[in-house]
């Protein structure tokens, strides 16, 4: 064989070997293709049951989800109903507090107007700490103490505010207000006109002791500031009634006392400068 026979025959024995290794390279690529292929039929044969547990698994969650937000939903209505109460019982118990300090404040009133009655027993003093109690607690403007004498049967006006000198100094015991409330006793209060400024009583006190009668206080107008009389004026008046009069009693039994004491050592006296 010729040279160039020879380079011919090795020139076509590499083509085909080129040719045998090109058709080995395409059948591998095309194996792979048809791998590819079944697997993406594959996938696309399981897309359906995929998306349908996928959907099952939105809806479980859909549905866990939901069951909590009802859960907190029912717990946060629970948590609203108990702060409701938690406020009413705050309301209450700031009613209450008020109500105390209320009770504790008028308590500590009456506990000082007893204790202005009873800490003398001097008779003046007693009217006067009677009359600072009708105008610092119960808040009266114009008003009178007026004792009774019984050997003359009148109301004598004894200490006043308000009132002019010559305004109702001597009342009779007979037909009138202050005669028809000494003999019933009790406390006489007018309510269609409590707040009104004039020459009527709105208010009148027997005081009395023992069952006997040491006087009126009478109240003819309110401070200004007042509308009318509350729930502490009624405990006031009815400390008045029988502390004041206890009071008055005990500073005329001290006065008489202190007088007869006067005129015996008097006569003790004259007897000792006579001897």
């Amino acid at each position: 064989m010729s040279a160039s026979a020879k380079d011919w025959s090795q020139h076509l024995q590499q083509i085909f070997d080129d040719g045998k290794r090109a058709a080995e390279e395409m059948r591998e690529e095309n194996s792979l293709l048809r791998e590819r292929v079944a697997y993406l039929e594959h996938e696309l044969d399981q897309a359906p049951r995929r998306h349908q547990e996928t959907q099952v698994r939105l809806k479980t969650q859909v549905h866990s989800v939901t069951a909590q937000r009802d859960s907190l939903a029912e717990e946060l209505s629970s948590l609203k109903e108990r702060l409701d109460l938690v406020h009413a019982d705050n309301d209450e118990i700031a009613e209450q507090f008020v109500e105390i300090e209320r009770q504790n404040s008028n308590f500590i009133s009456l506990y000082v107007a007893s204790s202005q009655l009873h800490a003398t027993l001097d008779h003046d003093t007693v009217l006067r700490n009677i009359a600072e109690i009708v105008i610092n607690l119960i808040g009266a403007e114009k008003f009178g103490v007026y004792l009774y004498d019984g050997n003359t049967q009148e109301f004598i006006r004894s200490i006043d505010e308000g009132m002019e000198e010559d305004e109702l100094v001597v009342v009779p015991f007979g037909d009138n207000l202050l005669s028809q409330v000494a003999r019933s006793g009790e406390l006489f209060l007018d309510p269609n006109n409590a707040t009104h400024k004039g020459d009527l009583p709105i208010a009148v006190l027997p005081l009395v002791v023992a069952n006997e009668l040491m006087g009126l206080l009478v109240i003819f107008e309110l401070l200004q500031q007042k509308d009318g009389f509350e729930e502490l004026d009624l405990e006031l008046f009815e400390l008045l009634a029988s502390h004041a009069a206890t009071a008055l009693m005990s500073s005329q039994l001290y006065t008489r006392t202190e007088r007869k004491a006067a005129t015996l050592e008097g006569l003790i006296r004259l007897f000792k400068d006579q001897s």
